[in-house]
């Protein structure tokens, strides 16, 4: 086993030490009625954790190298967020029964979120989002219907409309599983490709496919200057160009991500633009922006000045072993630095 599978394989199981300890931490007071009084005890066999509503699902699985998504090619999932919602469910009381009228299971969005193809249920009634937690195996550890939110507990307290799948019975419940529950994949990842300090930048260099480069150098204590070959004829820009060098390094020092799939190998370059960052300690970032159907998909790798401190050479190799094998789509608004022009940021 290597340093780094062991490393995984700890975290792991601080997992599901972590969600036990939060747990008893908030205990229910005597009396009250746990939803899943044995989950804690099947901590360890969590393997897939799904929620499904009317418009999708979202699917993790546990592996050595940790929880994946299955929608987005196996990209890694926020380990937080799904232990933060095991917890939630871990700790869940039931503070008192409600309908068990199927009828009015839609007004306490508690309708099933994928109803059958032969039922005369609509897709709008099934506001319902299904939680479920298996083993490895694909056996059912948990599972739960979350429904609408309810604020007038007291005190400051917050429920939940609950529902266990295939039973009529609803309840309500007092519990962190709220309707936000989402299965927008962004959601259960880390948004930030990559998050630099946009002043730690000394250069950023943009070439585009037809040859064109911009180069944009900023001193550790100034403003930032402009270096490229401009076209015949350019005419002057107006808009401000210290403000325009500025936002360049503001967005390229923070790209955050709308969607993700692995990289393929034959990706062609010809009509890509490259964006080439070095900052004032080393640290070398080469991102390529390849523009599809209109939305702009980025290739992402580092590398470390040979004199580089040695925590800048493992920042290096943390971004590579992390990107190499991804595509990301970025937003418009980051999307459109790679769009600019000598004449934009004269």
């Amino acid at each position: 086993m290597t340093l780094r599978t062991f490393i995984v394989v700890a975290l792991i199981a601080v997992f599901s030490v972590i969600v036990a300890m939060t747990s008893l931490r908030h205990s229910p007071a005597t009396g009250e009625k746990l939803l899943f009084p044995d989950l804690i005890n099947k901590m360890n066999d969590i393997s897939i954790f799904t929620i499904k509503s009317a418009t999708g699902s979202m699917t993790a699985r546990r592996s050595p190298r940790g929880w994946h998504l299955d929608e987005w090619d196996g990209y890694p999932a926020d380990v937080s967020r799904i232990r933060a919602m095991v917890a939630e469910m871990v700790r869940a009381v039931l503070l008192e029964s409600k309908t068990a009228d199927v009828g009015r299971h839609a007004l306490l969005d508690l309708a099933d979120p994928a109803p059958a193809a032969d039922s005369a249920e609509s897709p709008a009634e099934g506001r319902g989002r299904e939680l479920t937690l298996q083993d490895a195996n694909g056996n059912v550890l948990a599972a739960i219907i979350i429904g609408r939110r309810r604020f007038d507990l007291g005190a400051g307290g917050e429920g939940v409309y609950v529902r266990r799948p295939g039973e009529a019975q609803t309840w309500l419940a007092r519990t962190g599983l709220f309707p936000t529950t989402t299965t927008d994949i962004r959601g259960w990842v880390e948004s930030t490709v990559m998050g630099l300090n946009s002043a730690r930048l000394g250069q950023v260099t943009l070439r585009h496919p037809n040859g064109q480069i911009i180069r944009v150098t900023h001193p550790n204590n100034g403003t930032p200057t402009t270096g490229h070959p401009l076209p015949p004829n350019t005419p002057p820009n107006t808009k401000g160009d210290e403000n325009a060098r500025h936002r360049m390094f503001a967005l390229l020092s923070h790209i955050t991500l709308e969607n993700v799939r692995k990289t393929k190998t034959h990706e062609s370059q010809r009509e890509a633009t490259r964006a080439f960052l070095t900052t004032h300690d080393g640290l070398q970032i080469n991102v390529t922006a390849y523009h599809r159907d209109g939305a702009t998909w980025l290739a992402l790798t580092a590398n470390a000045a040979l004199e580089s401190p040695a925590a800048v050479h493992t920042e290096a190799d943390t971004l590579r072993n992390r990107h190499h094998t991804w595509l990301y789509q970025i937003p418009s608004y980051i999307a459109a630095v790679f769009h600019t022009r000598p004449q934009d940021i004269r």
